[in-house]
């Protein structure tokens, strides 16, 4: 799957997340995700808390357009609420990797769960493994250098854990995200921006609603070079 991840690029503010949601829906990539983050986090980035009946309506929008929905959450009292809108999959945050109590909370509704390892060692992943079968994990790397973006690190997880590692872009240099497409992982998330906004708090690794249509058709174009790994004999007429 292909998620753009809204992330708080909308500023708190709802006609900048109907426009994100509109332009998404009539995209080609698969699923959306917005992030839900605990009240004194949005205090200290001054942003206003969306409501909760705010979030319903873009809820029943997107699931209308069949796209995947999921929620980046931070926050643990929004679990519940969420769980009953009947989302297709939670985000853990690479700053809650090692949040038990959510992660256990999420465990709970047996919805997929993907954890962000920004911060984490390979050890750790494999032993965040143990915890559920609903648990898969998107390598991604916090660092902005394309040298530490680590792409090969897909692989050695997929051959520890199955396919259940995705990937997340985190690199200023926005055309890694291709890059990734020839290691398979199991979904590409990608945060998306709108320019045009004075502030943007995922700036330099987001892509810019105007060019993801362009990304994503290059993104499907590019998967088809992997091809089914099996090598055929041409035979040609003398």
């Amino acid at each position: 799957m292909l998620i753009a991840e809204i992330g708080v690029n909308h500023i708190g503010k709802k006609r900048n997340v109907n426009h994100f949601v509109n332009k998404l829906i009539n995209s080609n990539i698969d699923g959306i995700t917005f992030q839900v983050i605990k009240p004194e986090i949005l205090a200290k980035l001054s942003l206003k808390e969306l409501s909760k009946e705010f979030y319903e309506k873009k809820i029943l929008q997107i699931k209308k357009s069949k796209k995947k929905i999921g929620i980046a959450i931070n926050n643990i009292s929004m679990v519940e609420f969420f769980d009953k809108q009947k989302i297709d999959f939670w985000k853990v945050l690479s700053i809650d990797f090692y949040n038990k109590k959510l992660i256990k909370k999420l465990v709970q509704t047996k919805k997929k769960i993907y954890i962000s390892t920004g911060f984490s060692s390979s050890n750790d992943i494999i032993r965040m493994s143990q915890i559920d079968k609903n648990i898969n994990f998107i390598h991604t790397s916090l660092s902005s250098k394309i040298e530490d973006t680590n792409l090969s690190a897909i692989k050695s997880l997929k051959y520890k854990l199955g396919n259940k590692i995705s990937f997340g872009l985190h690199s200023k240099d926005i055309d890694v995200i291709y890059a990734s497409i020839f290691y398979e992982p199991e979904s590409i998330f990608f945060y998306v921006k709108n320019s045009k906004l004075k502030k943007i708090y995922d700036d330099k690794h987001a892509i810019e609603l105007s060019n993801l249509n362009a990304k994503v058709k290059k993104i499907n174009y590019l998967k088809k070079a992997i091809g089914n790994s099996k090598k055929i004999k041409i035979s040609f007429k003398k």
